[in-house]
């Protein structure tokens, strides 16, 4: 039997639904199966609700032979809660990347994507990664580069090598040392887009209280601090990195951002009213 290609995707607040609409809209055809896994805790350890469900059912079922799925999980049997340390924060991220196995079988020569909420792999893309693993005799996990927006779906930052999302055999997967994300082995171009941090402010400061790296960057979470990291396109998360952001026009756009694009736009559109 042929490996089975699955697409994993992780959200958890509802300022992702179109980038997650983006990413199921771009993969239909080209995977078997498609998992939008939402969490009942944050990284951080504190109890959420689930906020996804509304949005995304109308893409739940068999599409273009491909079985989408939306699924609520429980973790209040494993998380760490109210995690007061980085180390216990990415343990429970680990315990979220990997809780699809629960849902779905997964057999050691399948082939899994593995994506966050804001993670969009181009539509003709999916083929050519998957035959990168196919044809890997080390079997390794390729790392997928992806041009990194910032704050607003208009700028590209342009120094920024960005290639956390992952694709490889299960098997070789699930026994990194990190699960499920990152690599040292990149696949060559760029297969997608980044929608980092694309949020008004208010969501910003929501952000910086549950996200994993909430202990490091607490201290950021000031509206005046915020506002002006958008307005003049600073990275005050690390104020020595190359941060040169290209302000792109619709025509870039139309280029760089994936098809599905055109189809969610309504929901990022917000954030390029003010047009510096």
């Amino acid at each position: 039997m042929a490996a089975k290609r699955v697409l994993r995707i992780i959200g958890s607040m509802e300022w992702e639904v179109p980038t997650i609409r983006m990413i199921v809209a771009e993969a239909l055809g080209n995977v078997d199966e498609i998992l939008v896994l939402e969490h009942n805790y944050s990284h951080s350890g504190i109890e959420r609700t689930y906020v996804l469900e509304e949005s995304l059912m109308d893409l739940t079922g068999n599409r273009d032979g491909t079985l989408v799925s939306y699924i609520q999980v429980d973790l209040q049997d494993a998380i760490i809660r109210s995690a007061i340390t980085s180390r216990d924060m990415h343990v429970n991220e680990r315990l979220m990347r990997g809780s699809f196995e629960r849902f779905t079988e997964i057999k050691d020569d399948d082939i899994v994507f593995c994506v966050d909420a804001d993670e969009v792999i181009y539509r003709n893309s999916f083929k050519l990664l998957e035959n990168r693993v196919r044809r890997d005799p080390f079997r390794r996990v390729w790392a997928i580069p992806m041009h990194q927006l910032y704050y607003r779906p208009d700028y590209l930052w342009t120094d920024c090598d960005f290639a956390s999302a992952v694709v490889g055999r299960a098997s070789s997967l699930r026994s990194k040392v990190n699960p499920w994300r990152d690599s040292r082995w990149k696949a060559r171009g760029v297969h997608g887009c980044h929608f980092s941090w694309q949020l008004t402010v208010e969501q910003m400061l929501i952000k910086l209280q549950m996200y994993a790296h909430s202990l490091d960057f607490r201290h950021l979470a000031s509206v005046p601090i915020l506002e002006d990291a958008v307005k003049s396109r600073k990275y005050p998360f690390d104020p020595e990195r190359d941060f040169t952001i290209q302000k792109l026009d619709e025509r870039d756009m139309e280029t760089i951002l994936p098809e599905s694009w055109a189809l969610e736009r309504h929901g990022l559109d917000h954030l390029l009213e003010d047009q510096q």
